[in-house]
């Protein structure tokens, strides 16, 4: 368990497992790390043809642009994981990128209905 103090302790003093003590230092190192790291993974992908895997990780980069407030990025990073992923006929890929195209901001600065519930319930 983590504690709010930042130490990967747990209410009895436990050490934190491995994967918990990663989740600090990835949350702790800003959003420049994990946009580093997933434009070195969509690379290595690009590199090894896996192209499911470049549309997923494209569209993770995109999340992280998102994070940070650069749209532009974001729009760019979600469009071509949406493409890659229609030309590989993979669509839980091509899923993950519209959700990352609908979670943009409008112009306006509201979300579209359309966008965020589909029709059903309230936004």
């Amino acid at each position: 368990m983590l504690t709010g103090d930042g130490s990967p302790h747990g209410d009895n003093s436990e050490a934190a497992t491995p994967r918990a003590c990663w989740l600090l230092d990835y949350a702790h190192c800003g959003f420049d790390g994990p946009a580093r790291l997933h434009h070195e993974g969509v690379r290595g992908a690009e590199e090894l043809e896996l192209w499911t895997d470049v549309s997923f990780r494209l569209a993770r980069l995109g999340r992280v642009a998102l994070l940070t407030g650069d749209d532009t990025r974001a729009t760019e990073c979600h469009e071509r994981a949406r493409r890659l992923a229609a030309r590989q006929s993979h669509r839980p890929a091509e899923q993950f990128a519209e959700t990352g195209l609908a979670l943009r901001p409008s112009p306006t600065g509201t979300r579209s209905p359309s966008t965020t519930t589909r029709g059903y319930g309230t936004p």
